[in-house]
């Protein structure tokens, strides 16, 4: 079992807020508005810059691109929605590139992405 931190919570929180905000929006409306993705991708740089310092800023860059390159590249031939697109660039600046590549990839342990002991 990992070790419950503030990190961990706050991550978790947040990607559980924000799929659920998410999730119903999307069901009711049938899209993702910018205003949920937008704060929650500003929101996901200061946690990696909080919890990681400036290593964390490049973190987040990376992350970001992993996740929201994936599935940009479906997007684009037609397999998904913009908004599926976004919301899967948002939480990945959080994340973290290293863990993102080993969740989308390999499905190692999310729990030790959370904890960057760097």
């Amino acid at each position: 079992m990992p070790e419950i931190t503030l990190q961990l919570v706050l991550f978790l929180l947040g990607v559980a807020g924000l799929t659920a905000t998410a999730a119903i929006w999307d069901v009711k409306e049938r899209r993702i508005p910018n205003w949920l993705t937008l704060p929650i991708f500003g929101a996901g740089w200061v946690y990696q810059i909080a919890f990681n310092g400036l290593h964390g800023f490049g973190d987040a860059g990376l992350g970001f691109l992993v996740g929201f390159g994936t599935l940009f590249v479906l997007w684009i031939v037609g397999g998904g929605g913009g908004g599926d697109v976004k919301l899967m660039g948002v939480p990945t600046d959080a994340h973290g590139h290293d863990c993102q590549y080993r969740d989308c990839y390999s499905h190692d342990s999310p729990n030790r992405c959370v904890r960057h002991d760097r």
